[in-house]
Order: structure tokens, then C-alpha cells, then sequence
């Protein structure tokens, strides 16, 4: 973090890279968007106050199956993360790779009831969703778009990626080249 911090760089939240994608808003110099899956307590305990030492925002996606459970954040911990400005959105319900969701009851269960106990517990919305192990498909990025996110992160590239929606596939783990021309941000 220290290092982030003296080399110029600047914490973003996934508002912000979602913004630059979608309508090509500009991001400081140097943007960075740390961010934090799974809903591991050392993250509250160790990440966030490293995080606010130095001035960094960061995004935590949640596996909501995991709330009140010994290791992991608690409710009164994420209520607290989203009041001190860090981003708090849904990692589905319990890890299961997106791409073996069979029935409309997966889905459900993964996408839409962790949507909605997020929003419930935080009293906003939660539009951004981060793929368990970065892995997506075309099929299962539109489903994700269908059951009401507004994107979605991903970690590698896959076949056919051009046909995915580009804000349902932004890259987690690329820096953001801020010296392209807006026009070839969305395709």
C-alpha cells in the first residue's frame, strides 16, 4: 500500500471503472482498483485499516453464504465497511462457478438472493458483481446482466469474449491504459 501510495497511484471504486468503460468518464492518474473477494475476516481486521492508512477505497465482493460464520466478515462488519465509503457487492451465495449454473433455481440462488440480502443489510443498491474464480462465459455474462447487475469482473479472457457484453467482462486484473480515445472503450 505504501508503495501505491509513493509511486502516484490512485484508488477507484467500481463506480468509477464502471463509468469509464460505459461512457468513457476519465480516471486519475495512475487508477487502481484493489479489490477483496470472498468475505475473509482478516479483510476487516488487516486490509481495511491498511487500506484507510493510506488512503485507499477497495471493493469487497461477498459470498453471502458466509455471514455469521466464524473466519469471515460479519453483518455489523460490512455495514461498517460501506459506511466508511468501501464498496460491498454480491460474490454469490456460495462460490459456485457461474458457468455450471444449470436452472432458473441456480441462478436465483447464486445471483439474485445474494443481490437482494446485500441491498437489505446496506439499504442501497449492489450493481457490480465479481465471477467466483474470475471465470464467466457469453452465456452466463448475459444472464448476469439479465438478473439486474449493472457489470460484472472477470479474470482471464475466454473464447468468444467479443460476444459478451464488454461492461459484464471487465478485466480484474488489467491496469486501465487512461491514454485511449473514449471511442474504443465499449464496444
Amino acid at each position: 500500500m505504501r508503495f501505491l501510495r509513493e509511486h502516484g497511484y490512485h484508488g477507484v471504486t467500481t463506480e468509477q471503472v464502471y463509468r469509464y468503460y460505459a461512457d468513457g468518464q476519465p480516471l486519475p492518474a495512475r487508477p487502481v482498483l484493489l479489490s477483496f473477494d470472498d468475505n475473509v475476516g482478516n479483510h476487516y481486521t488487516t486490509a481495511r485499516p491498511l487500506l484507510a492508512r493510506y488512503g485507499f477505497t477497495a471493493a469487497f465482493f461477498i459470498m453471502t453464504i458466509t455471514l455469521g460464520k466464524n473466519g469471515y466478515m460479519s453483518a455489523t462488519q460490512l455495514q461498517e465497511l460501506d459506511r466508511q465509503g468501501f464498496d460491498v457487492h454480491p460474490h454469490t451465495w456460495d462460490h459456485q462457478m457461474v458457468t455450471k449454473y444449470r436452472t432458473g433455481g441456480d441462478w436465483h440462488a447464486e445471483l439474485v438472493e445474494p443481490k437482494r440480502e446485500l441491498e437489505a443489510l446496506l439499504g442501497h443498491p449492489t450493481p457490480f458483481f465479481a465471477y467466483p474464480f474470475g471465470v464467466y462465459d457469453v452465456a452466463s455474462a448475459a444472464q448476469v446482466k439479465a438478473y439486474g447487475y449493472r457489470g460484472a469482473f472477470r479474470l482471464n479472457r475466454i473464447p468468444g469474449e467479443e460476444a459478451a457484453d464488454p461492461l459484464f467482462a471487465i478485466r480484474a486484473t488489467s491496469s486501465i491504459p487512461t491514454g485511449r480515445s473514449t471511442s474504443s472503450r465499449r464496444r
